[in-house]
């Protein structure tokens, strides 16, 4: 029991992208993972504008407290109501607005779509990059036998740096993925690396392999990265009841965590959705994102990009990073 109530301390804490006090680095036990993360509870301003919304108090502590039985008893009641309005969650029938030569996109989050009020571009390019990206030397790990450093790279050029999930990957889940929306640090990820097995029809993705998730450059995300790299975390996507290179608009299907200590954790708490063609609704607990395809298989950018630069370029303003181009990743350096 004293295991099940470290992981979702851990795996509830990792969802802050409040600055970190410290930074962690390393290796670190479960143990150790926890207590970093309480380590980072402060009463600052800063800390209680970022809680306000999710404890009465606004106090870091007491998210901990959150995690008792009476806590559960409310998201078990979201839950039964968030199951009994499945069938009209998602207005997928919504006709696209009168095109006016803008790029559109659906929030299945709001049932809408809406006018990025940038011009559509079927092939985004782009001829100025902006200020070189500064040298940055994280900490290295070790993961599955490869070395790797956590490094910064440029918004502008993630599909010349970062492969693509291809051949070997389900259809539906191919390509450079940005979680729009996602409240957790990290933005986007390629399924380059994942392993489908289609006996089981299950999909895994390491959470720490090299060129996999890119971070927004934040000390939380440098100590979310350690966490899981200490738990060993991997993602699982179920495709039991979903055919994983055809879906059907509103197919859904379970994204779960598969924990060294614990196996697969299969949470109901975090489903998602196919919307269509390179687009899904992702769900966790209260929070709901749009993720979407910004580089297909073949390398090429799609018309998303643009708007994926101009929301991170306001994130990163409002987090006050000083470059306005950057993410962290953690770059392959060769075998172990």
């Amino acid at each position: 029991m004293k295991y099940l109530v470290l992981f979702f301390t851990v795996v509830w804490l990792a969802t802050c992208r409040t600055p970190a006090r410290q930074q962690v680095t390393g290796k670190l036990s479960p143990e150790e993972a926890a207590e970093s993360f309480a380590s980072q509870c402060n009463d600052s301003e800063e800390s209680k504008a970022f809680y306000k919304n999710i404890t009465s108090e606004g106090n870091c502590r007491e998210t901990y407290l959150q995690l008792s039985g009476a806590y559960q008893e409310v998201q078990a009641a979201q839950e039964r109501k968030r199951e009994a309005d499945l069938d009209t969650s998602l207005n997928l029938t919504e006709e696209k607005p009168n095109d006016n030569g803008n790029l559109f996109l659906y929030d299945s989050c709001k049932e809408a779509w809406f006018d990025t009020g940038l011009p559509y571009r079927a092939n985004p390019t782009y001829f100025t990059m902006g200020d070189a990206i500064p040298d940055y030397d994280g900490s290295k790990y070790t993961v599955n036998g490869e070395k790797l450093q956590l490094k910064y790279l440029n918004i502008y050029e993630i599909d010349k740096l970062i492969k693509p999930g291809g051949g070997n990957i389900p259809s539906s889940l191919r390509g450079i993925w940005w979680m729009d929306g996602n409240p957790m640090p990290e933005v986007v990820l390629s399924t380059f690396r994942g392993r489908y097995d289609r006996e089981s029809k299950l999909f895994f993705l390491h959470y720490n392999a090299p060129e996999t998730y890119m971070f927004l450059p934040v000390k939380s995300a440098r100590v979310q990265y350690s966490v899981t790299n200490a738990l060993r975390t991997e993602m699982v996507v179920d495709f039991s009841n979903v055919d994983p290179d055809n879906p059907k608009k509103g197919d859904l299907l379970y994204i779960y965590s598969k924990i060294a200590l614990f196996g697969i954790l299969k949470n109901k708490k975090m489903p998602t959705t196919y919307v269509t063609e390179g687009h899904w609704k992702r769900e966790s607990f209260s929070n709901c994102y749009n993720l979407r395809r910004l580089v297909d298989e073949r390398g090429k950018k799609l018309p998303v990009y643009d708007y994926f630069i101009q929301v991170t370029q306001k994130e990163l303003a409002d987090y006050k990073v000083k470059e306005d181009n950057i993410l962290m990743f953690p770059k392959y350096l060769g075998p172990e």
